[in-house]
């Protein structure tokens, strides 16, 4: 169940406004999860793939939050990664 009242189409936005000015899409391939994709400044290389973030557990502003939060470590994490594009599930 997601946070009362906050569509799946919302929660993207949320999600994706919080890292401007860097691109970042949110998928829902399932409708059960969101896939985040990260790209460089170039705006077309994928620099991080996230994936298995179950809509579900968005339940809250303090989720949201969390997410977001752990979205930011894993892209300084991989700042500066030369290996490609790295893959991570939730």
């Amino acid at each position: 169940m997601t946070h009362p009242g906050i569509s799946q189409l919302e929660l993207r936005q949320i999600i994706e406004s919080a890292f401007l000015p860097q691109r970042c899409v949110c998928t829902s391939p399932d409708n059960r999860s969101f896939t985040v994709q990260f790209y460089a400044e170039d705006g077309h290389s994928v620099v991080l793939t996230v994936t298995g973030i179950a809509i579900d557990s968005l339940t809250s502003q303090q989720a949201l939050a969390a997410l977001v939060a752990d979205l930011r470590m894993d892209l300084s994490q991989r700042s500066g990664d030369e290996a490609g594009m790295p893959l991570r599930s939730l």
